[in-house]
């Protein structure tokens, strides 16, 4: 080592020719290890390969032109590399960012995605861009397309398009809002927001400004709601139709494309609202069917082919309703009309029960009355003129209460004398007219005027008359007393489930017949061949006999159905509890079959049992309905 001279810049010059000042090696623990280390100490870091000074507080590289040097500022330190090298940043011997040589700032990787300038990653922690209110957002002066911000006003992601500050939606690209397994997808412009759960679809809202709830729908057309399962809306014709609950309901055509609109299925199953249908509703049960608009069915298995009707039935009544402007009532099992609580009386197709309040009929004044055309015989009325009831005889109007008003009584020692205005009288025994015990005579009956008329009660030996009917006359439970062409007679009680109808091919006029009904289920492929495998149950309302069983699809096709039925307690039925033996429901390049002898049949169903259908082979047939002909038998 040469010294040649002290300058006011430094203690020492040194001068050599061949050969460097070595300064003292350190490894990190050994520099740390120096007690008091004086500002402006140098060494040279063996684990870093760099010299370093001590600053007067820490231990701090220098970067020497193109020699990798670093900065350390206690635990913290920046590599500062040769040329073309990255920049790193290290904590306590860990990495947390680094400037790549490609230009990129990467934090939380060491590598980073070639078309990102700045690129971060985490599974901890998030990015926390400018936080600040709508006023503070806007005070910002001239801001440059693609500033973004977080809005604190309206807790939304802002963005400044180089016109306005706006808050971005879908894009071009779909957004998933997610909660546990339930998701919100929006989709990207023109597209459906679908609603999912457990990764099955749930609900959608679609494009064309439909509603679906639930799972399996199938829609068309526009403005349509579907709520439930399984409901079909079909065709891009059918608008503005409304689907709530229930499974299996269809609204629409099934070829051509008729307008089918405005249309309610409100709860229930299998319901059809056909082809060109609107301003039609179906409440609630099973099976109805409308094929014209402007009519309302509430109940069970009901088809209406006319306008404007109203139908309401109940438990497997069959009707079909051809007439326009129509209204029925079916709300028993037994086809007969109740207003009030309780069952219907057997003989009654209408009955009113109340214990609180009475039947208010039309009331009106004679001129009113009068001025009814044409009455049909029988028609009622109540006459506030006269305060009387009164009925249309096919001729006149009557009364069907006593019109006299003058009743006078002349009393002897053995008799009362009765007159009234209208020319009836009679004389009866004192003892009967004051309540007390007696016996009337012949003679005094034959003065009964009217009952003589009527009973051609004249003497005992009248009493049991050709005509008349006694005690013995009726023979079994439930027999009752009809009218012949001439005289009254009795009608036999009849089989368990049948009813009473009116027939005039019957010398009585009415008999006792089966009441029948169908079961049926349809079967929807949804616009594709339907598949093998248990469809359907159906539970069993009362005890009855299947009769006939009929098939029919959409188009001509090849289907076999299986018929299994078991109890409630060993529900839900197999195969086997098949009813069908080798006779099961089929069509063979078919649209339509009946059957109606069931060779092997099991027939005989109990209230409660429960049905199941099984399709055990289908081809082409896309839909398909089997009913099941019933007679009751309880």
């Amino acid at each position: 080592m040469g010294v040649t001279k002290r300058t006011n810049a430094s203690g020492f010059t040194f001068v050599a020719t061949d050969g460097a000042v070595t300064k003292p090696l350190h490894t990190d623990v050994s520099r740390d290890a120096i007690t008091g280390p004086t500002e402006g100490m140098e060494i040279y870091n063996t684990d870093d390969s760099i010299p370093q000074f001590y600053n007067g507080s820490a231990w701090t590289t220098v970067a020497a032109g193109g020699v990798h040097q670093k900065i350390q500022n206690g635990t913290t330190s920046v590599d500062i590399p040769v040329v073309n090298s990255d920049v790193i940043v290290t904590t306590a011997g860990s990495e947390v960012a680094r400037f790549l040589a490609t230009g990129t700032f990467v934090v939380g990787a060491s590598t980073g995605t070639a078309s990102a300038l700045v690129q971060i990653d985490s599974v901890s922690q998030g990015f926390l861009g400018p936080r600040m209110s709508e006023a503070q957002r806007d005070a910002i002066s001239a801001p440059a397309a693609g500033l973004q911000i977080y809005n604190t006003t309206t807790n939304m992601i802002d963005f400044y398009d180089g016109t306005s500050w706006v808050t971005p939606d879908t894009g071009a690209t779909p957004t998933q809002i997610v909660n546990g397994t339930s998701d919100v997808t929006i989709a990207t412009p023109n597209a459906d927001i679908v609603f999912t759960a457990g990764g099955i679809e749930e609900g959608r809202l679609t494009q064309e400004g439909n509603v679906v709830m639930g799972e399996g729908h199938t829609i068309d057309g526009d403005n349509n709601v579907i709520l439930g399962r399984a409901n079909i809306i079909r065709d891009t014709s059918s608008v503005d139709n409304t689907i709530l609950g229930g499974t299996n309901n269809v609204i629409g055509p099934t070829a051509a494309a008729n307008a089918t609109r405005y249309n309610v299925i409100a709860g229930g199953q299998n319901h059809t609202i056909g082809d060109a249908v609107t301003f039609s509703s179906i409440l609630g049960g099973e099976l109805n069917k409308i094929a014209d608009s402007y009519s309302f069915v509430a109940g069970r298995n009901m088809t209406v082919n006319s306008t404007r009707s109203f139908v309401v039935g109940f438990n497997n009544i069959e009707t079909v309703v051809d007439q326009d402007y129509s209204a029925i009532f079916f709300p028993d099992e037994n086809g007969r009309m109740v207003v009030g609580a309780g069952t219907s009386d057997a003989a009654s197709a209408l009955e009113v029960t109340s214990t609180t309040r009475g039947f208010l009929m039309p009331r009106m004044t004679t001129t009113q009355r009068d001025a009814i055309s044409t009455p049909p015989t029988g028609l009622e009325v109540f006459n506030t003129t006269t305060g009387q009831h009164e009925y249309y005889t096919g001729a006149a109007w009557a009364s069907s209460v006593n019109t006299a008003t003058d009743l006078s009584t002349t009393q002897t020692a053995t008799t009362v004398d009765v007159v009234s205005s209208d020319g009836t009288d009679a004389t009866l025994p004192q003892a009967i007219a004051s309540g007390n015990a007696g016996v009337m005579s012949g003679a005094d009956k034959s003065k009964l005027d009217g009952i003589e008329a009527l009973a051609d009660v004249t003497d005992a030996t009248n009493v049991n008359a050709a005509g008349a009917i006694m005690d013995t006359d009726l023979t079994t439970a439930g027999d009752i007393i009809v009218r012949n062409a001439t005289v009254p007679t009795r009608l036999a009680v009849g089989a368990n489930g049948q009813r009473i109808v009116a027939d005039s091919g019957e010398a009585n006029g009415i008999k006792w017949s089966d009441e029948k009904g169908v079961l049926g289920i349809t079967i929807d492929g949804g616009g594709v061949a339907i598949t093998t495998g248990q469809k359907k149950y159906l539970r069993i309302p009362y005890a009855c006999e299947i009769t006939v069983a009929e098939l029919v699809a959409d188009v001509s096709g090849s289907i076999v159905i299986d018929v299994w039925k078991d109890t409630y307690a060993n529900y839900p039925p197999t195969v086997a509890d098949t009813i069908t033996a080798a006779a099961k429901p089929t069509l063979s390049t078919a649209i339509k079959s009946t059957d109606a002898t069931l060779t092997g049949w099991t027939k005989t169903l109990a209230e409660g049992d429960y049905l199941g259908f099984n399709v055990d082979s289908a081809t082409t047939v896309t839909w398909a309905h089997l009913s099941l002909g019933v007679k009751r038998t309880a």
